[in-house]
């Protein structure tokens, strides 16, 4: 009986010398994970691209998650969400297959900073759309096929910053579309060739530097298109055969040497 006993106590003192050994060995663990630096969080470019340039996909996603807008109903759903939400994540999957107009859509939502993966295929004018949205900063993959209006289209929207494939072929008013966007400095490559108004293109667009390579053959109108854009300063070889106003087109700008064309007009 005795002896037993004792193998029975032996038996219990190894399991509890187990026991601590597991919770000693769990313990070890527990910390190094907390000690582990947290993950580098994946640029939402890498994440949505594989997929928004896709009007067929896009299309899907918006008609299984959301309602179907049109040009009347936008306006009203977008006004009434911001206004009831911090943070408005279901205007994300808007199905916008049947908008055509989306003119100042976000104009003076300073809070405003939600990815956007609309399908933009039948939108003709996209004029204001982002003027004074400050805190927007959203990579935008939008189908511009059909939009002729681009004017003011990031007006004041100051924390703007990501680069910009838009088709631009129909494209014909561009007047103030970077007007006051002091972060944005990305290169652009726009077809403009039926732009006739690059007024204050580029006004207070403090931060941009970048190479222009415009088609300008039918541009009429380049008033201040540079003013206040304190760190343009890059050569430029625009035709201005077709231009009758340049006023003040360098004002408060740094360009260290003017275009001949500029001087000759």
């Amino acid at each position: 009986m005795g002896y037993n006993l004792i193998k029975l106590s032996l038996f219990f003192i190894i399991l509890l010398l187990l026991h601590l050994l597991l919770l000693r060995i769990y313990i070890i663990m527990e910390r190094e994970l907390d000690e582990r630096p947290a993950p580098v969080e994946r640029e939402l470019d890498d994440l949505i691209y594989y997929f928004v340039g896709d009007n067929e996909v896009l299309e899907l996603i918006n008609s299984e998650t959301s309602y179907t807008m049109d040009d009347e109903s936008i306006v009203k759903a977008k006004d009434e969400l911001l206004r009831l939400c911090d943070s408005p994540k279901s205007i994300t999957f808007w199905d916008t297959t049947k908008i055509t107009n989306m003119v100042y859509m976000f104009f003076q939502k300073k809070q405003f900073n939600e990815l956007l993966l609309w399908n933009t295929k039948n939108v003709a004018n996209m004029a204001g759309m982002f003027g004074g949205a400050s805190s927007f900063n959203q990579p935008l993959e939008f189908n511009t096929d059909n939009v002729t209006t681009m004017s003011h289209m990031f007006e004041d929207a100051s924390s703007f910053n990501h680069p910009l494939e838009f088709n631009t072929d129909n494209v014909t008013n561009m007047s103030g579309m970077f007007y006051g966007t002091s972060s944005f400095n990305q290169p652009l490559e726009l077809n403009t060739k039926n732009v006739t108004d690059m007024s204050h293109m580029f006004a207070g667009a403090s931060s941009f530097n970048q190479p222009l390579e415009f088609n300008t053959d039918n541009v009429t109108t380049m008033s201040y298109m540079f003013d206040g854009a304190s760190s343009f300063n890059q050569p430029l070889e625009f035709n201005t055969e077709n231009v009758v106003d340049m006023y003040q087109m360098f004002n408060k700008s740094i360009m260290e040497s003017v275009p001949l064309w500029h001087n000759e007009k």
